[in-house]
């Protein structure tokens, strides 16, 4: 009885209206009936007292949760950006492996001659970074850079840029296959 009274449980809760009447009677039960322990007030500080701590505690949960999934986004973002700069590295090096410059005959003679080739034949309509890509390509290999050392130092965000980058010197004329298929 004793501990359901502590747990704050109404089982044994006793009215504390009647308190006073009773000392009058029993005056020894005054310094029992002092102590809130077992009556309605004591039972609603407890339960106050236990839902403000389990409030806390879901809270406390619910940033745990937040702060776990927050921390797993990042992971998750770290590791899908390290993905893309690999498989950016690796189109890099796939292209510069498979490709070279062309040969320099003065074909194209310049680098707006570059972009007319690039849109008669493989893009017709090449935006403003790929004919920048295509003029610097064009410079590149007319100053004798290496196109494997030029390329690689080319800033693309993702290796799609790159595989992009290569079609366009194709189609401008600037590179070619190092490995011609029979």
């Amino acid at each position: 009885m004793l501990e359901s009274l502590r747990e704050g449980k109404a089982t044994y809760v006793r009215p504390a209206v009647s308190d006073s009447l009773l000392v009058g009677m029993f005056p020894e039960l005054g310094e029992i009936f002092e102590h809130e322990l077992g009556t309605e007030r004591y039972r609603a500080r407890v339960s106050r007292e236990r839902e403000a701590a389990k409030g806390e505690a879901e809270a406390a949960a619910e940033a745990l949760a937040a702060a776990e999934e927050v921390e797993s986004a990042a992971r998750d973002a770290e590791i899908a950006a390290e993905a893309a700069r690999e498989s950016l590295l690796n189109a890099i090096e796939q292209i510069t492996y498979s490709a070279n410059w062309c040969p320099n005959l003065k074909l194209p003679a310049n680098a707006g001659e570059a972009v007319r080739f690039l849109s008669l034949t493989s893009i017709k309509n090449p935006d403003s970074a790929t004919i920048e890509v295509v003029k610097a390509g064009w410079s590149a290999r007319n100053a004798g850079a290496s196109f494997s050392e030029w390329f690689s130092n080319c800033s693309f965000d993702t290796a799609k840029d790159a595989l992009a980058a290569s079609r366009a010197l194709e189609g401008a004329y600037l590179i070619e296959p190092k490995h011609r298929r029979n």
